[in-house]
């Protein structure tokens, strides 16, 4: 069956992000479909009726909220629950927990509890570097440290890493796997969690970033490209098999 894939490219989604999210996508699954969908979109709930996947990518996250809040969030709760996929990258991965703490003490602050909650603890961030909204000054290459859960993360491997998450269990966190950990401290970086009859994996670090788009004329990405693509196999290797098990394509 071709995959249906969907990608919110509404309020506070970052082009780039959604730029390598379809290229990854197409790259890893030259057949398949991809569809953008806005706020509007996602609250109609067309998308429901064919989707292998829906991804929330990289941006802001309370714009995701100020669009989809109530009726949207609802959506896309009762498409999980009912068997469906949901992949959330940094900021998508951020929207999905119970509460965020972002750049606390910082101008950029932002804290609060979230409607969607498939993660029932916290997402902390940025992990590594501080982040800003004007420039790529934060990214990092992040070293991961795969827990083995799935077979593409048995080793050590390096990704994308800008303004991103890790993320905080309490006495609710049930369901909930740990696929890998940074490096530099073990925080979990990449969880996949049962909801309902349907499954999340949410990732603080980009694991969508494709070397062959990256912007290396960006004097902060070009200081990293060279690190990022001497693990970039691995990393494929990794999107891969988070792919195939959302897609249900996996072993």
């Amino acid at each position: 069956m071709i995959p249906i894939i969907y990608i919110y490219n509404g309020p506070g989604t970052s082009k780039v992000s959604v730029a390598h999210t379809s290229y990854s996508l197409k790259k890893l699954y030259p057949y398949c479909v991809i569809n953008a969908l806005n706020a509007y979109d996602v609250i109609s709930g067309q998308w429901v009726q064919d989707a292998s996947l829906f991804v929330m990518p990289g941006g802001a996250d309370r714009p995701y909220g100020r669009a989809l809040n109530g009726a949207g969030n609802n959506m896309i709760q009762q498409y999980v629950q009912n068997g469906g996929q949901y992949l959330g990258i940094c900021a998508g991965a951020y929207y999905a927990c119970a509460n965020i703490k972002f750049a606390v003490n910082t101008d950029l602050e932002v804290t609060g509890a979230r409607e969607l909650s498939f993660f029932k603890g916290m997402a902390v961030g940025p992990t590594l570097a501080p982040y800003d909204y004007q420039s790529n000054q934060g990214a990092r290459s992040a070293v991961l440290i795969g827990n083995g859960v799935l077979q593409a993360l048995k080793q050590t491997y390096l990704t994308f890493f800008n303004g991103g998450c890790h993320f905080v269990f309490n006495e609710d966190c049930v369901d909930t796997k740990v696929l890998a950990h940074y490096q530099f401290n073990y925080q979990p970086a990449i969880l996949d969690i049962k909801v309902g009859q349907g499954r999340v994996i949410l990732s603080g670090i980009h694991i969508e970033y494709d070397l062959d788009i990256l912007d290396r004329l960006d004097p902060y990405l070009e200081v990293i490209y060279h690190q990022l693509n001497a693990g970039d196999s691995k990393r494929l290797g990794l999107l891969s098999q988070i792919l195939n098990e959302l897609l249900g394509t996996g072993d």
